[in-house]
């Protein structure tokens, strides 16, 4: 089985609303950037890895999604950025 775009999209949202501190509707992710595909099965193990731009306050949260593969080399699958929003 193979990770859809959607799964990326969220895990970048439980990992933005853990590292905000928010619940999911007020966290929106902008933009996912699938890199590689990931393959699935009993064995994969994914990370998440949240970088705050502080350089450009409007850019957002970048999220990285990795898989460690059984040899422990790490490689990204996919980019979002995410940013909380305001209550409507």
């Amino acid at each position: 089985a193979v990770m859809p775009a959607t799964g990326f999209a969220e895990i970048a949202l439980a990992a933005a609303c853990e590292a905000l501190g928010l619940p999911a509707e007020r966290v929106a992710v902008n933009r996912v950037e699938v890199e590689q595909m990931l393959r699935l099965d009993d064995r994969t193990q994914i990370t998440t890895q949240l970088i705050a731009t502080a350089d450009d306050p409007g850019a957002g949260t970048r999220v990285e999604i990795h898989s460690r593969s059984d040899d422990g080399n790490w490689r990204r699958h996919a980019v979002a950025t995410v940013e909380a929003v305001t209550a409507a």
